[in-house]
């Protein structure tokens, strides 16, 4: 029964305070807040005056804690008694490694914040006995500066009636389902199968895996469209998907052109699920979904619908190229030899002032290729400077390799402490970037 009341503390929310492997009581609250702003201060004096309970047989919910007199609503009925313990304490008692298996678990661990846990594990209090129940008559109130728990009457309570609270649908996650006379919610439901992204880094991928890029911004999705063509093809999948695309039963795919219920959707065959229809889609879901909110004129949006349609026929030379020809030494390397390939078979978009002979650009990917040097570099730029303004060659050659980067995607490079390298994307910073702080609280 470990949980963990997701309360401001100090004037911010405690990192532990959502943690998915323990209890998150709904109607938890802080004394001030408007709930119990009628409700008496719960008083020093615990044992003269906290409400007469009995523990007796819940039935198949094991002991629970009963009322021995009648409580009126707002009515103090006790306080959570155990043991103070820290993190550190916690993980070496129940020998795990992270606060989250041990809370897994403890049975009667309450965190208060400020690092410290209260564990009735050798109480005898009635709280220890304290059950599960969505509509419970209980509210919780904790005090971190005092470092306490407190449970005050919800409703007027009858004597012989249990006293429970709602543990939150986080407790249940990873545990047999509440049963449907003390919860009717649906906990099947994705919206409540959905767990923290924190819980990915207690077991994260083996070390080396790389995590592919899923297209989710405007420059991604120029990254995902200048991989090899059948990477491409994963990627914007992997873009349609988080923006809704899935499986019917006969094996098409449902996608989504833009987002929200006046998006059109169709379902497209293997056959109709062409380059070009992915492209199309993944586009109409990254101005739908991401430039047109942070550009409510539209310019953002028109702009880069039109960079795609222009660029339509080069991404194409780039995907066959990058099919076709080994990766170099560096993402640099590469892109300064996709840069001379696109000036000799493309030149009209890149200014070129000079046509750049193919004898000429297969001496210069073979010097590429036959040294690593960061000085042969140097001097194909400077060589492409010849053919087209050396500021465009420059500029070009910068954007393909931030291309070719974010399409390499990221590779964990640590398990303890998880840790991952390279093009790490947004929504996996979110969560990765935190690591130092979910160690130095000891989850991790």
């Amino acid at each position: 029964r470990a949980y963990a009341c997701g309360l401001k503390l100090h004037g911010r929310t405690s990192l532990i305070s959502a943690r998915p492997l323990a209890r998150y009581p709904t109607r938890s609250t802080t004394l001030a807040d408007a709930g119990l702003a009628e409700a008496k201060a719960p008083p020093e004096d615990t044992e003269s005056v906290e409400a007469k309970v009995v523990v007796r047989g819940a039935g198949a919910k094991g002991m629970g804690a009963f009322a021995d007199e009648r409580l009126q609503v707002g009515t103090w009925v006790g306080m959570y008694v155990g043991t103070l313990t820290t993190p550190e304490e916690t993980m070496q008692r129940y020998n795990c490694t992270n606060i989250l298996s041990a809370s897994l678990r403890a049975e009667y661990l309450l965190w208060v914040g400020g690092g410290l846990s209260i564990d009735a594990q050798n109480s005898s209090h009635f709280s220890r006995y304290l059950n599960h129940d969505e509509q419970g008559n209980l509210d919780v109130a904790v005090d971190s500066e005092n470092v306490r728990v407190d449970f005050f009457a919800a409703r007027d309570i009858e004597v012989g009636e249990e006293l429970t609270f709602d543990y939150g649908v986080r407790y249940w996650l990873y545990r047999p389902k509440p049963s449907p006379e003390s919860d009717s919610r649906n906990f099947s439901s994705p919206a409540i199968q959905e767990r923290e992204p924190e819980l990915s880094l207690l077991h994260p991928p083996p070390l080396g895996t790389v995590l592919p890029l899923i297209p989710l911004s405007a420059v991604e999705l120029q990254a995902a469209l200048a991989l090899p063509e059948l990477e491409s093809r994963d990627a914007l999948l992997r873009c349609l998907e988080y923006f809704g695309a899935k499986r019917t039963q006969d094996d098409a795919l449902e996608v989504s052109f833009g987002v929200g219920v006046e998006a059109d959707r169709q379902v497209l065959s293997r056959e109709q699920l062409s380059h070009a229809t992915l492209q199309r889609a993944a586009t109409a879901c990254i101005v739908a979904g991401v430039l047109n909110p942070a550009d409510t004129s539209g310019a953002l949006s028109h702009a880069f619908e039109s960079w795609v349609a222009a660029m339509d026929g080069e991404l194409g030379l780039i995907r066959r190229w990058r099919s076709r020809v080994p990766r170099f030494k560096s993402a640099r390397h590469d892109a300064a030899v996709l840069a001379s390939y696109l000036l000799w078979k493309n030149p009209g978009p890149h200014g070129v002032t000079k046509p750049l002979p193919k004898e000429c650009c297969n001496t210069m990917i073979g010097e590429v290729h036959g040294s690593g040097d960061e000085l042969v570099l140097d001097s194909l730029i400077a060589r492409l400077a010849l053919h087209a303004p050396k500021e465009h060659v420059m500029e070009l050659v910068a954007m393909l390799e931030q291309w070719i980067i974010l399409g390499d995607g990221c590779t964990v490079v640590s398990i303890r402490p998880p840790a991952l390298a390279g093009a790490v994307p947004q929504h996996l910073r979110f969560v990765w970037e935190r690591v130092p702080r979910l160690v130095a609280y000891g989850l991790l």
